[in-house]
């Protein structure tokens, strides 16, 4: 799926967008338990009617004068992977795509690159 866009007299700020992306998908169904945004990317654990709970990326994009999102929950893979480890630890749904493992995965790639010093060079 494409982004959602809202023209500038809708949404004005990146957290205007937040605020209207926390009221589309917070209705009876699904609620919002936790959210942060790092960056473009916007990561929210999410609790679905059955009480389990997921996690879901939202794409945070300006496009000229407008602003606007993409969603994708952890089922499709997303290609983002710096969810926070208490979201994916509170995940209780089946993680089908090994996107959580793929998170986890990357956090200890990034501690160990973070004590690397300055100026080094990585080969692959």
């Amino acid at each position: 799926m494409g982004y959602t866009f809202f023209s500038k007299f809708d949404i004005r700020t990146k957290q205007e967008l937040v605020e209207r992306i926390i009221q589309d998908y917070s209705n009876n169904d699904f609620s919002f338990q936790k959210k942060c945004v790092k960056g473009s990317v916007m990561y929210a654990l999410m609790k679905n009617p059955k009480g389990e709970f997921f996690n879901v990326v939202f794409l945070i994009k300006q496009y000229k004068s407008e602003l606007g999102y993409k969603t994708m929950d952890e089922s499709e893979g997303p290609y983002y992977y710096d969810c926070p480890k208490s979201y994916l630890n509170a995940a209780t749904v089946e993680d089908k795509s090994g996107w959580r493992q793929k998170c986890f995965d990357y956090q200890k790639l990034k501690k160990r690159i973070g004590h690397l010093p300055n100026g080094i060079t990585i080969v692959f």
